[in-house]
């Protein structure tokens, strides 16, 4: 005889996996979440200083999405048993932190994301589709870079942002404008090392991609020193 799926669950699931009746859903129901509630709680108080919301509508999140998952178990469109609970709970409670933080900076950067973008696509330009591409690709890189980046990296970044200005605000136009977010989407280990390049590495690999007037590279590189003003130093 095969084996019951169901008992590939954790055996704190079971009672509530194998409930008759409505009332009994309930009480199992009930029963579980009163389990995994100082898990979900722990798991909050360690990421409230990243999460930065109220951490009960969060806890309430967390609730609803691990019953739908439950329910899903019980109903059998939820295929994946769930052989540690608490593993379980730790890994949802943590996504959902993971996902707020992540709304919560892009939020808190969308003004300069579209400050930037606004400084290089201020001049007139003749194709607009391109113009477009230009600020949409631009706002991800910088949304890329606030999300991935620790507080140090993002200061390495800006900096070189501001270096790369001051060597070729004098430069004659080059390229196309939209060129720039390939040149400075950097993965965290190069955004480090750009520091330590010579100015002539940098301008044979970046500045022939750039297609910006003498006014954009003004207008951005204010902008740069007023984010850097803005960022808190860790620790």
């Amino acid at each position: 005889m095969a084996a019951d799926p169901i008992n590939h669950n954790d055996p704190l699931l079971l009672p509530f996996l194998r409930a008759a009746d409505e009332s009994e859903l309930q009480q199992q129901s009930d029963q579980v979440i009163g389990q995994v509630s100082p898990t979900i709680s722990r798991v909050l108080k360690q990421q409230r200083r990243a999460i930065g919301t109220d951490s009960q509508e969060l806890y309430q999140e967390v609730v609803v999405k691990l019953l739908e998952q439950l329910h899903g178990l019980r109903s059998g469109t939820k295929r994946n048993p769930i052989s540690n609970l608490l593993g379980y709970v730790v890994q949802v409670t943590a996504n959902a932190c993971k996902k707020t933080f992540r709304q919560s900076a892009k939020e808190q950067n969308s003004n300069s994301s579209v400050a930037l973008a606004d400084a290089l696509v201020a001049a007139p330009d003749a194709n607009h589709e391109t113009q477009f591409a230009a600020r949409e690709e631009l706002l991800l890189v910088w949304q890329r870079a606030t999300e991935e980046l620790s507080t140090e990296q993002l200061r390495v970044f800006l900096f070189g942002w501001k270096g790369l200005l001051d060597q070729l605000s004098d430069m004659p136009d080059v390229a196309s404008i939209r060129e720039i977010a390939a040149a400075l989407r950097m993965d965290a280990n190069s955004v480090i090392s750009i520091r330590d390049q010579s100015s002539a590495i940098i301008n044979a690999q970046i500045a022939e991609r750039l297609g910006m007037k003498l006014n954009r590279f003004y207008k951005l590189r204010r902008q740069v020193e007023e984010w850097l003003k803005e960022i808190k130093f860790d620790g």
